[in-house]
């Protein structure tokens, strides 16, 4: 046999059933409110904190701002000095070298030839652009003239030897594009023949590297 002695006073009894329509409306109620209040402090916070994050940026590039400033001037500096030495090193190594070029003529100038005059000029030009956008590339021409004399009694073929002999000049590479006898005159004297003669060389353009627009 059992015996079951409840010793529990009814006002001390707790409702131990399913929990009511009601009351579990109240709660989620609360808890969607709890959550709302969370997300919304949370929000706030994170605002705040973006905010403040914002406000330190800025003024650390206030700070960094001249130095940042200062950094791409000379950048910009040293792109332009760049520049200014590709050009420099351009005019040089198109640049001949005057004396080579005279001992050059001087090798190959018959014993019968005498200059009474030789002008050498090492000109910078450039083609005309044949619209405003058209970038040239300026280049240098050698332009030689040579005035004298052959003596002997075939001087003129001496003449024309000493003209192959200029064009041939530059291994590989010939010095002059043009060479042109311009004028020859024979004369007699008591002393014997000789003949006058005027040539004009032209050299071939050496571009420059830099290109100017």
């Amino acid at each position: 046999m059992i015996i079951r002695i409840d010793l529990l006073d009814p006002s001390e009894r707790r409702y131990m059933g399913p929990v009511s329509g009601r009351f579990a409306k109240r709660i989620s109620v609360f808890t969607i409110i709890a959550l709302g209040l969370i997300g919304a402090v949370s929000g706030l916070y994170s605002g705040l904190e973006c905010r403040q994050a914002l406000q330190r940026g800025h003024v650390r590039w206030k700070e960094l701002e001249p130095r940042f400033e200062a950094t791409q001037r000379l950048k910009r500096r040293h792109s332009e000095l760049g520049k200014y030495l590709e050009e420099i090193q351009s005019w040089k190594g198109t640049r001949l070298v005057a004396h080579t070029l005279l001992e050059d003529i001087q090798e190959r100038v018959p014993p019968s030839i005498q200059f009474t005059r030789l002008e050498i000029r090492d000109e910078i030009s450039a083609p005309r652009p044949k619209t405003t956008d058209e970038v040239v590339v300026p280049f240098r021409l050698l332009r030689v003239r040579i005035n004298g004399r052959a003596t002997g009694d075939r001087s003129e073929e001496i003449v024309a030897r000493f003209i192959n002999h200029l064009r041939e000049m530059g291994v590989g590479n010939p010095l002059f594009r043009n060479v042109t006898l311009l004028a020859i005159q024979a004369e007699t004297s008591p002393v014997g023949s000789s003949s006058t003669f005027e040539i004009d060389a032209t050299g071939a353009e050496r571009p420059m590297k830099l290109k100017l627009k």
